[in-house]
């Protein structure tokens, strides 16, 4: 079973929640041994194949416990093909993802064999139950989820619907009728005696290029709040204004951006904006 798309017509984007349903079905549905092997697959466990020498360890060590707990032959036999298919599947460079890590669920008498890729492993380990291993699957659908985004300036905005595993741009808005932006020139008068000038109608051009930027911010909020509430499972919208750093978001966004700092993330806000 493949890791299904959001559910959305425009913008599909794989996430992890599909499969953890499925699998948990499987595993409550039967009385089959499952293989579950996740593995991290980072540069220092890609270099001269390490993440495949630990591998074989753990096969080894994962088939003295078999023989350990006297599992009839068949059984055993079965597992051990298991084994064997996530063991050849690796082998293949081609085979693996590109991704910090894999997740491969493995049932011989239910013809199951699946590789999942993954942002990334907590812990390389290999178990083998009667049900398969799943609850680092279900913490990472919950901790990246679906993600909606704005990366968006005075004239334009682009939005981008973000899992774990892919990025899809969602129809963009325009900012209309927008006054070109520059320095404004007037024609110059001499109020009175001296060298002073004043220029006629400077204030009125400022405010107007004021207000279509809050128009258009305004409805860049209620776009993404739109998306946001029709899509059951995005968190809420995160925004950044396009070549600015993370203090330059507008208040008419509303939005506390994620980071990522020392591995923890912080939950983002979406408030409506005031006359939006």
């Amino acid at each position: 079973m493949p890791i299904a798309s959001n559910d959305s017509a425009e913008g599909k984007v794989r996430t992890l929640g599909p499969i953890v349903s499925w699998l948990t079905e499987l595993g409550a549905a039967t009385d089959a041994w499952f293989v579950s092997c996740y593995l991290k697959l980072e540069p220092r466990d890609r270099t001269r194949g390490k993440y495949l020498i630990k591998l074989k360890n753990r096969i080894r060590e994962r088939l003295d416990w078999l023989d350990q707990r006297g599992v009839p032959r068949a059984t055993r036999e079965g597992i051990e093909r298991d084994l064997n298919k996530i063991r050849q599947y690796l082998e293949h460079p081609g085979n693996l993802p590109t991704g910090r890590g894999v997740a491969l669920f493995a049932a011989d008498s239910l013809d199951l064999f699946e590789p999942v890729p993954l942002p990334r492993v907590f812990r390389s380990r290999l178990a083998i139950d009667r049900s398969p291993l799943v609850r680092e699957l279900a913490a990472l659908d919950d901790e990246f989820g679906l993600v909606l985004c704005a990366v968006y300036d005075r004239t334009s905005a682009r939005f981008f619907k973000v899992s774990a595993f892919d990025v899809a741009e969602l129809p963009g808005l325009p900012a209309g009728d927008t006054t070109r932006a520059g320095r404004f020139h007037g024609t110059r008068s001499v109020p009175g005696r001296g060298e002073s000038l004043a220029v006629a109608g400077e204030h009125n051009y400022n405010q107007r290029i004021q207000g279509e930027k809050q128009r258009h911010y305004a409805h860049v909020a209620q776009r993404l709040g739109y998306r946001c509430r029709n899509s059951a499972t995005a968190s809420p919208p995160v925004s950044r204004k396009a070549g600015a750093g993370s203090d330059s978001v507008e208040p008419e966004i509303g939005c506390r951006q994620s980071g990522y700092g020392g591995g923890a993330r912080s939950a983002p806000e979406y408030r409506t904006p005031v006359g939006g």
